[in-house]
């Protein structure tokens, strides 16, 4: 598996120059990865046993009393469990229709915000970030997210009602992602707000500040409402699940100085809105960094829904650099950094890891 994720690393890169074409580029390369992780065994990923279980109870008590046999999972999935265990009669389906659905929509909305010249960074970004490795273990929470994604897309046409229902959608297959809401809350107000081209520079000052006051308060926050995490409790309150650190402070400020040189691009209207939404995501960032790295845990979950838009970002910073020389060299280091930081999850046992700018 760890050269198999290496050799796909690869052919993302040389795939491009074999046959320069977008929609053969992501239709291939992510129908790859989907068949590989649907069809691998159960002992492959930390949680793949577990959904094999999981099933057999649903099967057994059905999908509303199954949860009352510590299925922790939302009424979404364990109707997607029921499904493969009762109809199809197969575990081995639930591992295989997620993956394909998961890659099909992370596919579509990759190949749609990104353009014709760098689409092939996006692909080295989304297996060096991790996702790819990482999509043996979180499975149903990248599920919930390839699909809340494309629900964000649907801004851009100003379609809200529409939005919100598709991240609510994914929201019955994982309860996290209900965080992204505050995107969809942010986009409307801005899109009211927005009159004219510009730069997003006052945006992304006054949101730090924001960002880190929400950051402050959220112990606090968490504390008064520990019952409300349900299940994924255990990530907040038990010990093993502690890990001081650093406070990852590094990171942060990697993630401040980029998003900053990214606000001070100039967007015509129709872009700017939604660039301001992607600034914000990233700057969210900022406290899962800081807390992932110190003590909370639980915070680990929301890396995976608002990294995805990093790899926007950073393809968008790729078109707006104007000099062929220092393009290519952008391109060069995206490539070398994000083969390392492959190589660091790896090593590191499937750990996904998000700092390898830093």
């Amino acid at each position: 598996m760890y050269a198999l994720a290496y050799c796909t690393f690869i052919g993302a890169i040389i795939l491009n120059f074999l046959i320069p074409n977008k929609k053969f580029y992501f239709g291939f390369l992510f129908l790859f990865m989907a068949i590989i992780v649907g069809i691998r065994d159960p002992y492959t990923g930390t949680d793949t046993l577990m959904y094999y279980s999981f099933i057999d109870v649903v099967k057994r008590e059905g999908i509303v009393f199954a949860d009352q046999s510590n299925v922790n999972m939302e009424l979404g999935f364990r109707i997607l469990m029921f499904f493969c265990g009762e109809i199809l009669e197969s575990p081995q389906s639930l591992i295989f229709i997620s993956s394909i659905v998961t890659y099909l929509l992370f596919a579509r909305y990759l190949y749609k915000n990104s353009n014709e010249k760098y689409y092939y960074i996006a692909g080295v970004l989304f297996i060096g970030m991790g996702f790819f490795v990482e999509s043996m273990n979180t499975m149903r929470q990248l599920l919930a997210l390839s699909i809340a994604v494309n629900g964000l897309d649907c801004l851009k046409n100003n379609q809200y009602i529409r939005s919100i229902i598709i991240i609510i959608l994914s929201y019955f297959i994982h309860s996290s992602m209900i965080m992204l809401i505050i995107l969809v809350i942010f986009y409307m107000i801005a899109n009211k707000l927005v009159k004219k081209d510009g730069n997003n520079i006052i945006m992304f000052l006054s949101s730090v500040f924001l960002i880190m006051f929400i950051g402050i308060n959220m112990v606090s926050i968490i504390n008064n409402n520990i019952d409300l995490l349900g299940g994924y409790a255990i990530y907040y309150t038990r010990e093993e699940y502690s890990n001081i650190g650093s406070g990852g402070w590094s990171r942060a400020i990697g993630i401040l100085i980029i998003t900053l040189i990214y606000s001070f691009f100039r967007f015509n209207k129709y872009d700017r809105v939604y660039n301001m939404m992607l600034i914000l995501a990233c700057e969210f960032t900022l406290i899962t960094i800081y807390f992932t790295n110190t003590w909370m845990f639980i915070f680990y979950r929301f890396y995976y829904e608002f990294f995805i838009f990093f790899i926007i970002v950073l393809i968008n910073i790729l078109k707006r650099i104007e000099s062929p020389v220092l393009n290519i060299y952008f391109q060069i280091f995206l490539i070398l950094i994000s083969a390392i930081n492959l190589y660091k999850q790896i090593s590191e046992a499937f750990d996904l890891r998000y700092d390898m700018f830093f």
